[in-house]
């Protein structure tokens, strides 16, 4: 018989094979950080059941729709808009385009601040053209500046020393509802049957747009011309959409030939103050 001392030894032994046996089985059991982790993420992957096409949910299709008809008074009110409001807000800082000489700036700062008994006695002296673009890119002169003030006197000055009118500066008149303003214009040589290419804005038309009949008439008798734009868009539409016509204005217009139609009511400006009443007008002229 083996002696329970030999056995001892024995037993040691065998215990730390099985140690040792059961620590490599769990290496080799434990995933690597990378490639098992994958292998386990695609096998998921794999028992995740893909829907056939026949079983997708398909949007229903849509049948195409005809673009929306623009209105040619509205997207030419919509530029007219920009292109005065970028004219306006180089009237009120000429001084502030980057595009300026100090000289050009010097001039503009003097016209914005109303200091035109020292722009004049300049202009006398020789030291300053009365036509001198003071923004470089927008044609605005030291004329245009005072007809965006309103301020009758000092046009008469600049054109007294030379200043040259041209068709925004006659635009620009009709937009003040200033006769006064237009009859030193046309005194000085300007047309009053103009257009500008940019706005398709008319001396007439921007009468109309006032509400300003009696500045209507006067231009009408001066050569102003009442044919629509190049857009197709007449006085009669101009006054119903802006947001000064008015019902006496549209009647004025009337007796000048131009025939109100139902789709007149989509014009009406919702902003004009008179809307309703152009809207109720216009209802008892041709119905709705």
């Amino acid at each position: 018989m083996i002696r329970l001392k030999n056995l001892i030894p024995i037993l040691l032994v065998t215990s730390l094979l099985v140690a040792l046996l059961s620590l490599s089985g769990a290496r080799r059991a434990k995933p690597s950080p990378g490639k098992g982790s994958e292998e386990t993420h695609s096998s998921e992957l794999a028992q995740v059941p893909l829907l056939p096409d026949k079983g997708r949910v398909m949007a229903p299709l849509v049948p195409a729709q005809e673009p929306a008809r623009t209105n040619p008074i509205t997207s030419l009110r919509a530029e007219q808009t920009h292109q005065l409001d970028r004219l306006s807000n180089t009237m009120r800082n000429p001084g502030a385009a980057t595009r300026q000489s100090p000289f050009q700036r010097e001039i503009a700062l003097l016209a914005a601040s109303k200091n035109w008994s020292n722009l004049i006695t300049r202009i006398r002296g020789g030291e300053l053209n009365p036509n001198m673009v003071l923004v470089p890119g927008t044609g605005n002169n030291l004329l245009r500046l005072a007809i965006g003030q309103g301020n009758t006197d000092v046009v008469g000055n600049l054109l007294a020393v030379g200043a040259k009118p041209g068709t925004r500066e006659v635009i620009i008149a009709a937009g003040t509802g200033n006769l006064d303003l237009l009859q030193r214009l046309q005194a000085a040589g300007a047309d009053m049957n103009v257009s500008d290419l940019e706005t398709g804005l008319s001396p007439f038309v921007q009468a109309i747009r006032r509400g300003n009949s009696e500045m209507a008439e006067w231009l009408l008798q001066n050569g102003a011309s009442m044919q629509p734009n190049t857009a197709g868009v007449t006085p009669l539409d101009e006054c119903v959409a802006s947001g000064g016509g008015s019902v006496e204005t549209i009647q004025y217009l009337e007796s000048k030939g131009f025939t109100l139609s139902k789709d007149h009511l989509s014009l009406v400006h919702p902003k004009n103050p008179r809307a309703q009443a152009i809207r109720d007008y216009i209802i008892a002229r041709v119905g709705n």
